[in-house]
């Protein structure tokens, strides 16, 4: 469950997104930071890359707070511990476009191989695409601040 500033489970969205403003530049370092070591450079740096990292559109660049209440509501109201909140997994989140699986595989491997990373939930629909076709591999990773004094999952596909 997603953790409040406290290190509580959060209550509510007001507590979840208190959480999310500061999370959200240490997701967008840590991905780049990755991405770097992983042979590629992120379009956000200004430079050709191999990688193309995003993030959702918009000002605040994370889930929108009606769309995330819904959500809540529509897919958590019943899981238990409560709240339905606490079980958001996808307000700061990012979209990775790799030239090539070898470059795909060695992003994981970094992953797994960071102290600050906690791999959530992984679901690879490369291996079991959508009824559409559609191929992604599905990340929820916590991540830690440098100083470990914050935690956030974050959805990276």
């Amino acid at each position: 469950q997603q953790l409040s500033m406290s290190g509580d489970t959060v209550k509510n969205l007001a507590e979840l997104y208190e959480v999310t403003e500061p999370m959200l530049p240490v997701f967008v370092a840590k991905v780049e930071e990755l991405l770097e070591r992983v042979g590629t450079s992120s379009p956000s740096a200004n430079s050709t890359s191999d990688a193309l990292f995003k993030l959702p559109p918009g000002k605040n660049k994370v889930k929108g707070k009606r769309r995330a209440s819904e959500k809540a509501m529509d897919d958590y109201s019943e899981k238990d511990p409560g709240p339905p909140e606490s079980w958001l997994y996808d307000i700061v989140r990012g979209s990775i476009v790799f030239d090539n699986a070898d470059q795909l595989l060695g992003f994981l491997e970094l992953i797994r191989g960071d102290e600050s990373i906690e791999i959530v939930k992984s679901k690879n629909r490369f291996r079991s695409p959508t009824l559409s076709g559609y191929r992604d591999w599905n990340l929820q990773l916590q991540i830690s601040t440098n100083d470990g004094s914050m935690k956030h999952i974050c959805e990276l596909q």
